[in-house]
C-alpha cells in the first residue's frame, strides 16, 4: 500500500501546474529559512550550555 502511495505522488509530480510549482518553491524556501533559524538557535543553545 505504501509503495502504491509513493508511486501516486511520483505520477502527480510531473503534472503540477506552474502555480503549484511556484507555491511549492516558496514554501520550500520558507521551510529552509525556518530550518536555518532552528539550527542557529540549537547551536547557540548548545554553546551556552557547554560554556
Amino acid at each position: 500500500m505504501r509503495s502504491a502511495w509513493g508511486t501516486q505522488i511520483l505520477w502527480d509530480l510531473p503534472g503540477l501546474c506552474p502555480v503549484q510549482m511556484a507555491w511549492g518553491r516558496r514554501a520550500s524556501l520558507e521551510f529552509g529559512a525556518g530550518l536555518a533559524v532552528v539550527g542557529l538557535a540549537v547551536t547557540v543553545g548548545a554553546l551556552l550550555l557547554t560554556s
